[in-house]
Parts: structure tokens; C-alpha cells; sequence
């Protein structure tokens, strides 16, 4: 994503776990839309820049994702030590 005003570009990430969502705030903009993708909802600006992205079930998604991590971090092992 280009920034034409590095000193405005800030991003928080949040958990909630009552709810189970991992939150990203990307920009402080208003949000004018938003788009359902699975269990993400991603809030856009009006020019449809992502401004805030919302991951639903986040503790599933995460668990599910550890396997595809570790395996990716025995790769590297091996090319490094290759």
C-alpha cells in the first residue's frame, strides 16, 4: 500500500475474545463501505482503501494455521542449513 503521508500511517491490532475477533485498524478514515469474505469484513474509505479489517473466529483461523507456520519455519531450517 503507498503512503503519501508516512507520518499518518499507524496500524492497532486487537483481540477481543469474548466475541473471537482480531481486529486491524489500518487508518484513522472514515469508513463509507464494507465487504463480507469468508469470516473477514473489511471496512473501506470512500476512495475503497481498506481502512479496518475484522477477523471473525479468529481462534479457529489461527489453530488452523499453526501447522502451515511450523512446517514453513522446518523449510527455512533446511534451506539455511543446505
Amino acid at each position: 500500500m503507498k503512503r503519501s503521508n508516512p507520518k499518518k500511517f499507524y496500524q492497532t491490532i486487537r483481540y477481543e475474545p469474548e466475541a473471537d475477533v482480531l481486529s486491524w485498524e489500518l487508518s484513522a478514515d472514515k469508513i463509507a463501505d464494507a465487504s463480507e469474505a469468508g469470516n473477514l469484513i473489511i471496512h473501506f474509505n470512500a476512495k475503497r482503501e481498506p481502512v479496518y479489517i475484522e477477523m471473525l473466529d479468529a481462534r479457529s483461523f489461527i489453530q488452523g494455521t499453526m501447522p502451515m507456520v511450523r512446517e514453513s519455519k522446518r523449510q527455512v531450517v533446511r534451506l539455511q542449513n543446505a
